[in-house]
């Protein structure tokens, strides 16, 4: 199960992320996307149940990290939002 991670501060890294969420069994993969024009981040990260996924979201959601609360929810399919690559606003790090 895949878990959206906003309100992350700019300068967090994937290992910072990976730390945060390790605490937490099952964790299958970490990944931070930024905004092009706003520098804003969001984190995806992948369980290997939802169990541990929504054991992560009890645990973790509004902890700081940076200084910032971070929200964590269960990430939402977006498939058929920004198909072609000139609206595509989001990027991998």
């Amino acid at each position: 199960m895949k878990l959206h991670i906003g309100n992350i501060h700019e300068s967090t890294t994937e290992s910072e992320l990976k730390d945060v969420f390790s605490r937490v069994q099952g964790l299958v993969s970490v990944t931070i996307s930024k905004d092009r024009y706003s520098r804003l981040s969001n984190g995806f990260i992948e369980f290997e149940t939802k169990k541990f996924a929504y054991a992560a979201i009890y645990r973790i959601n509004g902890k700081k990290l940076h200084g910032s609360k971070i929200v964590v929810n269960e990430a939402r399919n977006m498939h058929n939002q920004y198909r072609s690559k000139r609206h595509r606003r989001w990027q991998e790090v």
